[in-house]
């Protein structure tokens, strides 16, 4: 199925791949896919989410939703839990 996908679409899958590869993800997850295209996409980087600003919304975005239910996201920090991005 892979090789009916257009140039752009299959360069896109291979980076969601690298980039789920560097914070050590089993998956490929929609971050990795977002984080793909925000690595080259002149329209998302023109409206700020380049790949470091894609980052930035989804460790945000993670907070919120970790605040949501009680949980403090710098205490699973300091607990060695949160991975590190690349």
């Amino acid at each position: 199925m892979f090789e009916r996908f257009t140039k752009d679409a299959r360069a896109v899958v291979k980076q969601a791949v690298e980039e789920a590869r560097l914070v050590g993800s089993p998956g490929i997850e929609a971050e990795h896919l977002l984080l793909a295209i925000a690595a080259d996409y002149p329209p998302l980087v023109d409206a700020g989410l380049d790949h470091d600003g894609v980052i930035r919304a989804l460790d945000a975005e993670e907070e919120h939703s970790l605040a949501a239910v009680g949980v403090s996201n710098r205490r699973l920090r300091a607990a060695g839990a949160r991975r590190a991005r690349a």
